[in-house]
């Protein structure tokens, strides 16, 4: 991709986000670790809620979610519970 290129679609990407509200979607997500014969695979959900909402749920093989709102993190690792502030940090933010 050209310099002119990535500049384009970032433009185009950055008008398409302003006008995003929503968006719910299922994923399979595939991680090969060399030492493994066969890649793991695992499935989940992922939902943004304007203006500042995602949550990125795995249903299999484990049950893990990660919830980004309000300058917080919210993790849910199959029943231990725990949240971060990351409004003081420039990083997250």
């Amino acid at each position: 991709m050209t310099t002119e290129e990535a500049s384009a679609l970032k433009l185009k990407a950055q008008a398409f986000a302003k006008d995003t509200e929503s968006i719910f979607s299922d994923f399979t997500q595939y991680k090969h670790l060399d030492f493994l014969d066969n890649d793991i695979k695992s499935t989940g959900k992922l939902a943004f809620k304007a203006p500042d909402l995602v949550k990125w749920a795995y249903e299999t093989p484990f049950s893990y979610a990660i919830i980004f709102r309000d300058n917080k993190i919210f993790i849910n690792d199959e029943g231990r519970k725990s949240d971060i502030d990351i409004g003081r940090n420039k990083m997250f933010k």
